[in-house]
Protein backbone atom coordinates (compact mmCIF):
# COMPACT_ATOMS: atom_id res chain seq x y z
CA UNK A 1 0.00 0.00 0.00
CA UNK A 2 1.58 3.25 -0.89
CA UNK A 3 2.06 5.15 2.13
CA UNK A 4 -1.18 7.82 2.12
CA UNK A 5 0.85 10.59 4.41
CA UNK A 6 3.51 13.15 4.34
CA UNK A 7 6.79 12.06 4.94
CA UNK A 8 7.46 11.38 8.78
CA UNK A 9 10.61 12.52 9.71
CA UNK A 10 10.68 13.29 13.24
CA UNK A 11 10.88 16.79 14.24
CA UNK A 12 11.12 16.49 18.12
CA UNK A 13 7.93 18.74 18.67
CA UNK A 14 4.71 17.48 19.83
CA UNK A 15 3.64 16.91 16.51
CA UNK A 16 5.78 13.86 16.97
CA UNK A 17 3.27 12.08 18.93
CA UNK A 18 0.43 12.50 16.56
CA UNK A 19 3.36 11.03 13.96
CA UNK A 20 2.99 7.68 16.01
CA UNK A 21 -0.57 7.63 15.42
CA UNK A 22 0.09 8.03 11.64
CA UNK A 23 1.96 4.77 11.56
CA UNK A 24 -0.30 2.97 13.73
CA UNK A 25 -3.52 3.61 11.36
CA UNK A 26 -1.00 2.72 8.76
CA UNK A 27 -1.09 -0.44 9.99
CA UNK A 28 -4.47 -0.86 10.91
CA UNK A 29 -4.89 0.25 7.21
CA UNK A 30 -2.85 -2.39 6.08
CA UNK A 31 -5.02 -5.51 8.18
CA UNK A 32 -8.19 -4.18 7.21
CA UNK A 33 -7.21 -3.49 3.18
CA UNK A 34 -7.96 0.09 3.85
CA UNK A 35 -7.21 1.85 0.45
CA UNK A 36 -6.94 5.94 0.44
CA UNK A 37 -5.72 8.18 -2.04
CA UNK A 38 -2.04 8.12 -3.11
CA UNK A 39 -0.07 11.37 -1.81
CA UNK A 40 3.62 10.92 -2.92
CA UNK A 41 5.75 13.94 -1.20
CA UNK A 42 6.65 15.84 -4.93
CA UNK A 43 3.19 15.97 -5.45
CA UNK A 44 2.28 17.70 -2.30
CA UNK A 45 4.99 19.94 -2.35
CA UNK A 46 3.41 21.98 -5.40
CA UNK A 47 -0.80 20.79 -5.17
CA UNK A 48 -1.40 20.98 -1.17
CA UNK A 49 -0.22 24.96 -1.20
CA UNK A 50 -2.66 25.83 -4.41
CA UNK A 51 -5.37 23.63 -2.33
CA UNK A 52 -4.08 26.15 0.41
CA UNK A 53 -4.32 29.26 -1.66
CA UNK A 54 -7.39 28.42 -2.95
CA UNK A 55 -9.07 28.20 0.48
CA UNK A 56 -8.24 31.23 1.49
CA UNK A 57 -9.19 32.80 -1.38
CA UNK A 58 -12.89 31.23 -1.11
CA UNK A 59 -12.94 31.93 2.42
CA UNK A 60 -11.83 35.55 1.77
CA UNK A 61 -15.44 36.04 -0.59
CA UNK A 62 -16.95 33.84 1.84
CA UNK A 63 -16.29 35.22 5.24
CA UNK A 64 -16.97 38.81 4.26
CA UNK A 65 -20.72 37.56 3.89
CA UNK A 66 -23.69 38.93 5.98
CA UNK A 67 -23.71 36.52 8.89
CA UNK A 68 -27.55 35.41 8.14
CA UNK A 69 -26.25 34.52 4.53
CA UNK A 70 -23.17 32.64 5.61
CA UNK A 71 -25.38 30.57 8.42
CA UNK A 72 -28.13 29.87 5.46
CA UNK A 73 -24.93 28.70 3.38
CA UNK A 74 -23.64 26.46 5.83
CA UNK A 75 -26.87 25.24 6.95
CA UNK A 76 -27.71 24.08 3.68
CA UNK A 77 -23.93 22.82 2.52
CA UNK A 78 -23.67 20.50 5.74
CA UNK A 79 -27.21 19.18 5.08
CA UNK A 80 -26.42 17.85 1.93
CA UNK A 81 -22.98 16.09 2.76
CA UNK A 82 -24.78 14.19 5.63
CA UNK A 83 -27.42 13.06 3.72
CA UNK A 84 -29.03 10.38 4.55
CA UNK A 85 -28.39 10.95 7.87
CA UNK A 86 -30.43 14.08 8.99
CA UNK A 87 -32.55 14.68 11.54
CA UNK A 88 -35.00 18.05 12.16
CA UNK A 89 -34.09 20.79 14.61
CA UNK A 90 -35.49 20.41 17.83
CA UNK A 91 -36.26 24.09 18.93
CA UNK A 92 -39.16 22.70 21.15
CA UNK A 93 -36.44 20.52 23.07
CA UNK A 94 -37.23 20.74 27.26
CA UNK A 95 -32.84 20.63 27.24
CA UNK A 96 -32.89 23.41 24.87
CA UNK A 97 -35.51 25.50 26.78
CA UNK A 98 -33.41 24.61 29.84
CA UNK A 99 -29.98 26.18 28.21
CA UNK A 100 -31.62 29.16 27.08
CA UNK A 101 -33.17 29.81 30.70
CA UNK A 102 -29.98 29.13 32.04
CA UNK A 103 -27.92 31.77 29.88
CA UNK A 104 -30.67 34.03 30.41
CA UNK A 105 -29.53 33.86 33.97
CA UNK A 106 -25.57 34.41 33.67
CA UNK A 107 -25.68 38.01 34.79
CA UNK A 108 -21.95 40.11 34.83
CA UNK A 109 -20.42 42.54 32.99
CA UNK A 110 -19.12 40.26 30.27
CA UNK A 111 -21.79 38.48 27.68
CA UNK A 112 -21.62 34.65 28.12
CA UNK A 113 -19.66 32.06 26.09
CA UNK A 114 -21.47 29.35 24.60
CA UNK A 115 -19.34 25.78 23.92
CA UNK A 116 -21.29 23.01 22.39
CA UNK A 117 -19.84 19.52 23.00
CA UNK A 118 -20.84 16.45 20.82
CA UNK A 119 -19.41 12.95 20.32
CA UNK A 120 -18.14 11.86 17.22
CA UNK A 121 -19.52 9.20 15.34
CA UNK A 122 -17.41 6.04 13.92
CA UNK A 123 -16.34 7.70 10.07
CA UNK A 124 -16.71 4.52 8.34
CA UNK A 125 -20.08 2.01 7.46
CA UNK A 126 -23.50 3.49 7.05
CA UNK A 127 -22.84 6.47 9.57
CA UNK A 128 -20.33 7.65 7.51
CA UNK A 129 -21.43 11.13 7.17
CA UNK A 130 -23.62 11.57 11.21
CA UNK A 131 -20.68 13.33 11.99
CA UNK A 132 -21.53 16.10 9.50
CA UNK A 133 -25.23 16.12 11.02
CA UNK A 134 -23.53 16.62 14.49
CA UNK A 135 -22.15 19.50 13.24
CA UNK A 136 -24.78 21.30 11.37
CA UNK A 137 -26.84 20.65 14.83
CA UNK A 138 -24.22 22.21 16.53
CA UNK A 139 -24.12 25.65 14.03
CA UNK A 140 -27.90 25.78 14.00
CA UNK A 141 -28.00 25.51 17.93
CA UNK A 142 -25.36 27.68 18.66
CA UNK A 143 -27.11 30.88 17.22
CA UNK A 144 -30.35 29.46 18.70
CA UNK A 145 -29.16 29.41 22.01
CA UNK A 146 -28.05 33.25 21.38
CA UNK A 147 -31.52 34.32 19.91
CA UNK A 148 -29.71 36.28 17.11
CA UNK A 149 -28.00 35.48 14.37
CA UNK A 150 -23.93 34.83 15.02
CA UNK A 151 -20.56 33.10 13.45
CA UNK A 152 -20.01 30.39 15.56
CA UNK A 153 -16.53 29.11 15.52
CA UNK A 154 -15.69 24.91 15.15
CA UNK A 155 -13.17 23.21 16.30
CA UNK A 156 -11.57 21.19 13.33
CA UNK A 157 -8.86 19.04 12.48
CA UNK A 158 -7.03 20.23 8.79
CA UNK A 159 -4.24 17.96 9.14
CA UNK A 160 -3.12 14.84 6.68
CA UNK A 161 -4.41 12.67 9.42
CA UNK A 162 -7.74 13.89 9.90
CA UNK A 163 -7.77 14.12 5.98
CA UNK A 164 -6.29 10.95 4.42
CA UNK A 165 -9.40 10.27 2.35
CA UNK A 166 -9.49 13.50 0.30
CA UNK A 167 -7.38 14.11 -2.68
CA UNK A 168 -4.22 16.31 -2.43
CA UNK A 169 -5.70 19.51 -3.94
CA UNK A 170 -8.90 19.70 -1.44
CA UNK A 171 -7.02 18.22 1.37
CA UNK A 172 -5.46 21.68 1.08
CA UNK A 173 -8.37 24.07 -0.04
CA UNK A 174 -10.29 22.13 3.09
CA UNK A 175 -6.93 23.45 5.57
CA UNK A 176 -7.30 27.05 3.77
CA UNK A 177 -11.06 27.46 4.02
CA UNK A 178 -12.36 25.74 7.37
CA UNK A 179 -8.77 26.92 9.22
CA UNK A 180 -9.69 30.41 8.24
CA UNK A 181 -13.65 30.18 9.31
CA UNK A 182 -13.38 27.82 11.81
CA UNK A 183 -10.96 27.02 14.72
CA UNK A 184 -9.31 24.90 12.45
CA UNK A 185 -6.01 23.33 13.82
CA UNK A 186 -2.90 20.92 12.10
CA UNK A 187 -1.30 18.64 14.53
CA UNK A 188 1.19 17.75 12.08
CA UNK A 189 2.07 21.48 11.17
CA UNK A 190 5.94 20.85 11.62
CA UNK A 191 5.87 18.08 8.75
CA UNK A 192 4.64 20.91 6.25
CA UNK A 193 6.34 22.02 3.72
CA UNK A 194 7.59 26.36 3.63
CA UNK A 195 5.00 27.33 1.18
CA UNK A 196 2.23 25.82 3.49
CA UNK A 197 3.68 26.59 6.26
CA UNK A 198 3.30 30.26 5.34
CA UNK A 199 -0.32 29.93 3.98
CA UNK A 200 -1.96 28.03 6.84
CA UNK A 201 0.78 27.83 9.50
CA UNK A 202 -1.78 30.13 12.17
CA UNK A 203 -3.63 26.57 12.36
CA UNK A 204 -0.84 25.10 14.31
CA UNK A 205 -1.95 22.62 17.19
CA UNK A 206 0.25 24.89 19.58
CA UNK A 207 -1.88 27.52 19.29
CA UNK A 208 -5.62 26.62 19.10
CA UNK A 209 -6.17 26.41 23.10
CA UNK A 210 -5.03 30.33 22.78
CA UNK A 211 -7.75 30.79 19.94
CA UNK A 212 -10.98 28.33 21.52
CA UNK A 213 -9.91 30.82 24.42
CA UNK A 214 -9.66 34.23 23.49
CA UNK A 215 -12.75 33.10 21.25
CA UNK A 216 -14.86 32.38 24.07
CA UNK A 217 -13.41 34.84 26.61
CA UNK A 218 -15.13 37.64 24.02
CA UNK A 219 -18.69 35.80 24.55
CA UNK A 220 -18.25 33.47 21.32
CA UNK A 221 -19.85 30.54 20.71
CA UNK A 222 -18.42 27.25 19.68
CA UNK A 223 -18.72 23.50 18.58
CA UNK A 224 -16.29 20.59 19.70
CA UNK A 225 -16.15 17.06 18.94
CA UNK A 226 -14.84 15.37 22.23
CA UNK A 227 -13.66 12.55 20.74
CA UNK A 228 -12.43 11.43 17.03
CA UNK A 229 -13.40 8.96 14.71
CA UNK A 230 -11.59 6.31 14.45
CA UNK A 231 -10.04 4.74 18.17
CA UNK A 232 -6.38 5.46 17.35
CA UNK A 233 -7.41 9.46 18.23
CA UNK A 234 -10.81 8.53 20.13
CA UNK A 235 -8.57 6.47 22.79
CA UNK A 236 -5.17 6.43 21.78
CA UNK A 237 -4.85 10.08 21.36
CA UNK A 238 -6.73 11.28 24.21
CA UNK A 239 -6.50 8.77 26.71
CA UNK A 240 -3.56 7.83 27.20
CA UNK A 241 -2.21 11.76 27.30
CA UNK A 242 -4.61 11.79 30.14
CA UNK A 243 -3.41 8.98 32.10
CA UNK A 244 -0.39 10.16 32.01
CA UNK A 245 -0.95 13.78 32.76
CA UNK A 246 -3.23 12.37 36.02
CA UNK A 247 0.02 10.39 37.06
CA UNK A 248 2.18 13.42 36.63
CA UNK A 249 -0.30 15.32 38.40
CA UNK A 250 -0.65 12.92 41.38
CA UNK A 251 3.52 12.56 42.10
CA UNK A 252 4.90 13.09 44.73
CA UNK A 253 6.21 16.59 45.72
CA UNK A 254 9.71 17.10 44.51
CA UNK A 255 9.57 14.28 41.63
CA UNK A 256 11.26 15.83 38.82
CA UNK A 257 10.99 14.74 35.19
CA UNK A 258 14.69 13.56 35.52
CA UNK A 259 13.82 11.19 38.39
CA UNK A 260 11.11 10.20 36.49
CA UNK A 261 13.39 8.77 33.58
CA UNK A 262 15.90 7.49 35.62
CA UNK A 263 13.39 4.85 37.57
CA UNK A 264 11.58 3.95 34.29
CA UNK A 265 15.36 3.82 32.44
CA UNK A 266 16.01 1.41 35.39
CA UNK A 267 12.98 -0.35 35.43
CA UNK A 268 11.63 -1.00 31.79
CA UNK A 269 13.78 -2.28 28.83
CA UNK A 270 11.08 -1.61 26.74
CA UNK A 271 10.80 2.14 27.32
CA UNK A 272 14.66 2.19 26.75
CA UNK A 273 14.54 0.72 23.27
CA UNK A 274 11.58 3.09 22.51
CA UNK A 275 13.37 6.35 23.47
CA UNK A 276 16.53 4.96 21.40
CA UNK A 277 14.21 3.85 18.35
CA UNK A 278 14.30 7.40 16.65
CA UNK A 279 10.27 7.42 16.17
CA UNK A 280 10.23 10.60 17.89
CA UNK A 281 13.40 13.76 17.75
CA UNK A 282 16.20 14.35 19.84
CA UNK A 283 14.38 17.42 21.33
CA UNK A 284 11.17 15.04 22.40
CA UNK A 285 13.45 12.85 23.81
CA UNK A 286 14.69 15.26 26.21
CA UNK A 287 11.08 16.40 27.82
CA UNK A 288 10.35 13.39 30.39
CA UNK A 289 6.81 14.24 30.48
CA UNK A 290 6.50 14.26 26.04
CA UNK A 291 8.12 11.02 25.97
CA UNK A 292 5.92 9.41 28.47
CA UNK A 293 3.24 10.58 26.41
CA UNK A 294 4.57 9.00 23.09
CA UNK A 295 5.44 5.41 24.28
CA UNK A 296 1.94 5.30 25.80
CA UNK A 297 0.52 6.68 23.02
CA UNK A 298 2.65 4.23 20.70
CA UNK A 299 1.53 1.48 22.70
CA UNK A 300 -1.62 1.47 23.13
CA UNK A 301 -2.03 2.75 19.56
CA UNK A 302 0.16 -0.45 17.87
CA UNK A 303 2.78 1.49 16.87
CA UNK A 304 5.07 0.48 19.41
CA UNK A 305 5.33 -3.00 21.48
CA UNK A 306 4.19 -5.93 19.47
CA UNK A 307 0.27 -5.58 19.68
CA UNK A 308 -0.36 -3.66 16.42
CA UNK A 309 2.35 -5.35 14.26
CA UNK A 310 2.52 -9.07 15.77
CA UNK A 311 0.02 -11.25 12.99
CA UNK A 312 -3.04 -10.72 13.65
CA UNK A 313 -2.30 -8.55 16.62
CA UNK A 314 -5.08 -5.84 17.97
CA UNK A 315 -3.72 -3.24 19.72
CA UNK A 316 -5.63 -1.75 23.31
CA UNK A 317 -7.15 1.49 21.18
CA UNK A 318 -8.65 -1.11 19.06
CA UNK A 319 -9.98 -3.32 21.45
CA UNK A 320 -10.89 -0.74 24.06
CA UNK A 321 -9.46 -2.74 26.78
CA UNK A 322 -5.67 -2.31 27.78
CA UNK A 323 -3.55 -5.46 26.49
CA UNK A 324 -1.33 -7.29 29.01
CA UNK A 325 1.77 -5.46 27.28
CA UNK A 326 -0.30 -2.09 27.43
CA UNK A 327 -0.85 -3.16 31.09
CA UNK A 328 2.87 -3.15 32.19
CA UNK A 329 3.43 -0.17 30.68
CA UNK A 330 0.96 1.87 32.05
CA UNK A 331 1.77 0.51 35.56
CA UNK A 332 5.58 1.09 34.73
CA UNK A 333 4.42 4.60 34.04
CA UNK A 334 2.44 5.25 37.49
CA UNK A 335 5.30 3.92 39.25
CA UNK A 336 7.89 5.76 37.68
CA UNK A 337 6.15 8.86 38.60
CA UNK A 338 6.62 7.77 42.32
CA UNK A 339 3.24 6.37 42.76
CA UNK A 340 2.39 3.45 45.60
CA UNK A 341 1.16 0.47 44.59
CA UNK A 342 -2.38 1.36 45.20
CA UNK A 343 -2.37 4.46 43.44
CA UNK A 344 -0.53 3.03 40.45
CA UNK A 345 -2.92 -0.13 40.57
CA UNK A 346 -6.31 2.96 40.53
CA UNK A 347 -4.72 5.05 37.88
CA UNK A 348 -4.28 1.79 35.64
CA UNK A 349 -7.65 1.07 35.73
CA UNK A 350 -9.45 4.08 35.51
CA UNK A 351 -7.39 4.64 32.13
CA UNK A 352 -8.55 0.96 30.91
CA UNK A 353 -12.72 2.17 31.76
CA UNK A 354 -11.82 4.66 29.83
CA UNK A 355 -10.27 3.27 26.54
CA UNK A 356 -13.45 1.69 26.84
CA UNK A 357 -15.41 4.70 25.67
CA UNK A 358 -16.06 6.39 22.61
CA UNK A 359 -15.51 9.40 23.99
CA UNK A 360 -12.75 10.18 26.18
CA UNK A 361 -13.09 12.38 29.15
CA UNK A 362 -10.71 15.42 28.06
CA UNK A 363 -9.89 16.34 31.26
CA UNK A 364 -7.25 19.33 30.88
CA UNK A 365 -9.69 20.64 28.01
CA UNK A 366 -12.22 21.17 30.39
CA UNK A 367 -9.13 22.24 32.90
CA UNK A 368 -8.10 25.07 30.43
CA UNK A 369 -11.97 26.24 29.77
CA UNK A 370 -12.51 26.50 33.41
CA UNK A 371 -9.48 28.06 34.34
CA UNK A 372 -9.30 30.36 31.25
CA UNK A 373 -12.68 31.38 30.41
CA UNK A 374 -14.81 31.14 33.45
CA UNK A 375 -11.92 31.69 36.19
CA UNK A 376 -11.21 34.93 33.71
CA UNK A 377 -14.67 36.34 34.03
CA UNK A 378 -16.47 35.00 31.81
CA UNK A 379 -19.10 32.93 32.38
CA UNK A 380 -19.20 29.63 29.95
CA UNK A 381 -22.89 27.85 29.20
CA UNK A 382 -21.65 24.14 28.14
CA UNK A 383 -24.63 22.03 26.46
CA UNK A 384 -23.55 18.30 25.30
CA UNK A 385 -24.77 16.72 22.09
CA UNK A 386 -24.91 12.68 21.09
CA UNK A 387 -25.83 10.68 18.38
CA UNK A 388 -26.53 8.05 20.80
CA UNK A 389 -25.31 4.55 19.19
CA UNK A 390 -26.00 2.55 16.03
CA UNK A 391 -28.70 1.11 15.36
CA UNK A 392 -30.46 3.62 17.79
CA UNK A 393 -29.44 6.72 16.71
CA UNK A 394 -31.29 10.27 17.47
CA UNK A 395 -30.44 13.18 18.13
CA UNK A 396 -29.88 13.77 21.86
CA UNK A 397 -29.22 17.37 24.06
CA UNK A 398 -28.15 16.64 27.23
CA UNK A 399 -28.53 18.95 30.87
CA UNK A 400 -26.72 22.02 30.03
CA UNK A 401 -24.29 23.56 33.07
CA UNK A 402 -22.27 27.09 32.89
CA UNK A 403 -19.26 27.24 34.72
CA UNK A 404 -19.26 30.73 36.49
CA UNK A 405 -15.70 30.78 38.43
CA UNK A 406 -13.06 28.54 39.60
CA UNK A 407 -10.58 28.31 42.37
CA UNK A 408 -7.63 25.84 42.53
CA UNK A 409 -9.06 22.21 41.81
CA UNK A 410 -12.63 23.47 42.17
CA UNK A 411 -15.06 24.66 40.01
CA UNK A 412 -18.33 27.25 40.64
CA UNK A 413 -21.15 25.44 38.58
CA UNK A 414 -24.65 26.53 37.70
CA UNK A 415 -27.59 24.99 36.69
CA UNK A 416 -30.63 25.77 35.02
CA UNK A 417 -32.84 25.43 37.94
CA UNK A 418 -30.93 28.63 39.68
CA UNK A 419 -28.65 26.11 42.25
CA UNK A 420 -24.91 26.83 42.06
CA UNK A 421 -22.57 24.30 43.77
CA UNK A 422 -18.87 24.05 44.05
CA UNK A 423 -17.27 20.96 43.34
CA UNK A 424 -13.51 19.23 41.89
CA UNK A 425 -13.12 19.81 38.31
CA UNK A 426 -12.73 16.76 37.43
CA UNK A 427 -15.38 15.01 38.36
CA UNK A 428 -17.58 17.74 37.37
CA UNK A 429 -16.57 16.91 33.80
CA UNK A 430 -16.67 12.90 34.09
CA UNK A 431 -20.01 12.71 34.98
CA UNK A 432 -21.25 15.11 31.99
CA UNK A 433 -19.17 13.00 29.47
CA UNK A 434 -20.32 9.64 31.92
CA UNK A 435 -24.33 10.89 31.91
CA UNK A 436 -24.68 12.39 28.10
CA UNK A 437 -21.63 12.04 26.00
CA UNK A 438 -21.17 7.81 25.54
Amino acid sequence: MAAPYIPLKPSGRADDLLGILVRAEETRYARENVVVPEKPAWKRAWLEPIGNLFGRALYAFIGSLPAKTLAEIQLAFWKKVATPNTFPFAAEDPRLDDARRLLRSLGGSREPAILCVFTHPPVRGEWLNLNIELTRQTLWVLPFLRGRTTRPKLIVAVDPFALDGFGLFLEGAYAGFMGSLHLGFDRLASYRGAVSRALVGFTSWSRIAWRLTSHLRRGGEAGIPLGGGVPTTSRALYSAKEFVWECRRKRPRGRSGADVLAALDASSADFRAFAASGLVGPALRKNAWRILEAWMLAVVAGAWGGDGAAPGGVPSADRGKLTPVGRRSALAVAVSMGLDAAASAEAVELFDRELARDTPYRSRLFRVLAGRVAGKGTPLLIVPLSHGAPPDVKITWGEPLALVDRRGEDVSVQRADGSRATAPIARVFRELVDRHLP
